[in-house]
């Protein structure tokens, strides 16, 4: 009995300790665990802020290279080609371009002449050929065309100018052109590339995505968001931050393939310049080759203006802004000749794509 209650004795004792012992281990876990929380969240804090900090430095970088393209770029001339393929009402056409632009970004004027061979589905084994002159001056638009007098024949005619529209300058898009691949849109686009990405970092609506492949080259993609919907940008560091591709809408896509260095004729500097690239709008895709280009080139104002003067008799002048009409040298009875002799070469055509399809 005495050694049982020694034992009841000694268990009673020894629990109350075994139970203290355990307390303080609890103690010292909560302790370490609540200190070893407070140090993963302060990394993980610190890792945000880090991560904030790389990326609003970037997109710095991001503005202020394309704000630097765009105020080193106050003109640039050259050559271009485009070939498209689209549909419209059933008849399917394939269109080769070549065009002569000069664009002076400074005063937003911009001169586009473009000679255009047309196939369309209705009309097979002719191709149609077409030529017109837009000249913007920052105040006036002005639009020529060129008519063919027999339009059924073959051979390099482009015709003899016929109609010149001018107006006040308008908010119209110009034709696809190099100018799309670079985001500096020449006129009827208020802003350019620098300038909504501007615009977008002061709204806190521009977003860094990270890096991704595009076209074979490491880009950083970007996107803005100013209230027309997002837009996204893949921009190559290697080639200046200037766009691989840029998705303005759901159905509009820009993409470059190729970059080309060409000299600043006003800094004897290089930069990059797009010479292959496509301009996918709503599936009317467009593919955009050029073949000669001018950085900064001396422009004279001139070139941006269409001197009625020196047009030919027998051309129609329609002045928009007033709603008035004129034929230069007085000669209507020389423009109706020529448009009679064009509709008679259309209904020979019409002729014969009928007697095709029969």
């Amino acid at each position: 009995m005495p050694q049982i209650n020694g034992n009841s004795d000694q268990t009673a004792v020894s629990m109350p300790e075994a139970s203290a012992g355990r307390g303080s281990s609890r103690r010292v876990t909560r302790r370490f665990v609540g200190r070893s929380a407070v140090v993963i969240i302060v990394c993980v804090l610190a890792c945000i802020i880090v991560r904030d900090v790389r990326t609003a430095k970037k997109l710095r970088l991001i503005a202020a290279a394309a704000n630097d393209y765009a105020t080193n770029m106050q003109s640039f001339a050259g050559r271009f080609e485009t070939s498209c393929h689209g549909s419209a009402q059933g008849i399917s056409q394939d269109a080769e371009k070549k065009c002569d632009f000069v664009v002076d970004t400074a005063h937003n004027s911009f001169l586009l002449d473009s000679w255009v061979s047309v196939n369309f589905s209705a009309f097979p084994g002719t191709t149609f050929r077409f030529r017109d002159v837009t000249a913007t001056d920052g105040v006036w638009d002005r639009h020529l065309t060129y008519s063919r007098r027999a339009p059924q024949s073959d051979g390099d005619d482009w015709g003899e100018p016929h109609v010149l529209t001018m107006d006040h300058v308008r908010s119209t898009l110009p034709q696809a052109g190099p100018w799309y691949l670079i985001g500096l849109i020449p006129i009827g686009h208020t802003t350019n590339l620098a300038e909504q990405f501007e615009n977008a970092a002061l709204y806190g609506k521009f977003r860094y995505d990270g890096a991704e492949v595009m076209h074979d080259a490491l880009c950083e993609r970007v996107t803005i968001d100013l209230g027309t919907g997002p837009l996204t940008f893949w921009l190559d560091p290697a080639c200046g931050y200037l766009p691989r591709r840029q998705q303005l809408a759901e159905r509009t896509l820009i993409d470059v393939f190729e970059f080309q260095e060409f000299t600043d004729e006003t800094s004897r500097v290089t930069r990059w310049f797009p010479s292959r690239g496509r301009y996918d709008c709503g599936g009317f895709v467009t593919e955009i080759v050029v073949k000669e280009l001018k950085m900064n080139p001396a422009v004279d104002a001139k070139t941006f203006q269409i001197d009625v003067a020196t047009l030919p008799d027998g051309v129609q002048v329609i002045e928009i802004h007033n709603n008035r009409m004129m034929y230069t040298g007085g000669r209507e009875d020389l423009w109706k000749a020529h448009d009679q002799e064009h509709e008679a070469g259309m209904e020979i055509l019409r002729q014969r794509a009928a007697g095709t399809q029969k």
